[in-house]
């Protein structure tokens, strides 16, 4: 999945949790946590900065092995919310307590669904990587043939309806 698709997750998991947590918040405070839980969705490709500035490019090279990265890595993501979710007593640290563990849960979930090497669940017991349904390992040489091969991908649509779910629901609640 790529970035839209990772943001417009995110969206909908905090949509979810602050809609059904039962969880008191002010108007304010719900809109701060679902941009929050959208920026979160793409939390664990932050690491994607580090690849370009290490490898000192932006060919789309750089990408490959990007998932073996500590943000890729679900324990990381559920400790530090667990973290704040029990260090903080108001309601909004409680929310973005669980946001920061299920957010990137998402975007791990969606990275998990069509990939050459999955996601490693269950790092750092095991990095063996986890995939619904596995594509070739081949890389795209450039940018414009990572988007073909998108476009050849079924998944890719469903992140376009990902996407356009979030865009009519965010649309819908701000009529």
């Amino acid at each position: 999945m790529v970035f839209p698709g990772h943001i417009a997750a995110g969206y909908l998991t905090a949509l979810g949790v602050v809609t059904f947590s039962g969880i008191a918040l002010s108007p304010n405070e719900q809109a701060l946590l679902l941009t929050l839980g959208a920026l979160l969705g793409d939390g664990p490709d932050v690491d994607l900065f580090y690849s370009f500035f290490k490898k000192k490019t932006t060919n789309v090279g750089a990408l490959k092995g990007h998932r073996d990265h500590i943000t890729h890595m679900p324990l990381l993501w559920l400790l530090i919310g667990l973290f704040v979710f029990i260090l903080t007593v108001s309601n909004f640290g409680k929310v973005l307590g669980i946001l920061l563990w299920l957010c990137p849960w998402s975007h791990l979930l969606c990275d998990s669904l069509f990939s050459d090497v999955g996601v490693a669940w269950l790092r750092p017991f095991s990095n063996k990587g986890f995939t619904l349904f596995k594509r070739p390992e081949t890389f795209p040489a450039n940018w414009k043939d990572l988007f073909l091969t998108l476009l050849k991908n079924p998944l890719f649509y469903l992140e376009i309806f990902i996407a356009l779910v979030a865009f009519v629901i965010i649309s819908i609640r701000n009529f």
